[in-house]
């Protein structure tokens, strides 16, 4: 496909769209060869990685669609987390499924305007990230299932996106759950990981 300028447009004007359609692509192309190779090995590679960097690159690949649905989404990690053990790309690709999934959650769903990303230490060695949407939950007979493959509370969905992020959370050492319905409505997806370990003190 040829891409035709627009006269009444500067060329400057494309240039900041047209390198983050291009850095997307390449982290998408990135991703899926990393899913190829833990499918087919059941491996990842953890490693100590700044939380807030992965969920800003995860942001970054959804903002587009949220944008154009208008739905507001809203991030702020305290700067003291410590690092977490994760394969940066695997923890990337569970990020993007929970953030479109709570995007779907609420479309069209009033008052679903906008999905929050938060993170606290809860433990001594484990951090935990939230995704939290306003949308019409999960239906109960849906609770127990919601991570089997196959099973999706869309009728267009393939059921396997929170299927492959529960195994990708496990295979880092970490685990993935749906908090507890509070009463306040919509859905939350709690991931914990293992902070990296602390330094051994001088002998």
């Amino acid at each position: 496909m040829q891409l035709r300028a627009d006269p009444g447009r500067p060329a400057g004007d494309l240039e900041l769209p047209l390198t983050r359609i291009s850095d997307q692509i390449q982290r998408l192309a990135e991703r899926l060869r990393h899913i190829r190779t833990f499918v087919r090995k059941g491996q990842t590679r953890p490693r100590p990685v700044a939380l807030a960097e992965v969920v800003d690159a995860a942001c970054r690949l959804c903002e587009w669609q949220y944008h154009q649905a208008g739905v507001a989404l809203e991030h702020e990690l305290p700067e003291t987390l410590p690092r977490v053990q994760a394969d940066p790309v695997a923890l990337e690709q569970v990020l993007v499924n929970l953030l479109l999934n709570a995007l779907e959650a609420s479309r069209n769903h009033p008052g679903a305007d906008r999905v929050e990303i938060r993170a606290r230490r809860s433990g001594p060695r484990e951090v935990t990230f939230t995704v939290d949407d306003r949308g019409p939950g999960i239906a109960p007979d849906d609770v127990e299932r919601i991570f089997a493959p196959f099973h999706s509370t869309r009728p267009d969905g393939l059921g396997m996106g929170l299927a492959i992020s529960h195994s990708l959370m496990e295979a880092m050492g970490g685990r993935l759950a749906l908090a507890p319905d509070d009463g306040s409505g919509g859905a939350t997806f709690a991931g914990t990981l293992l902070t990296e370990p602390a330094p051994l003190p001088p002998a």
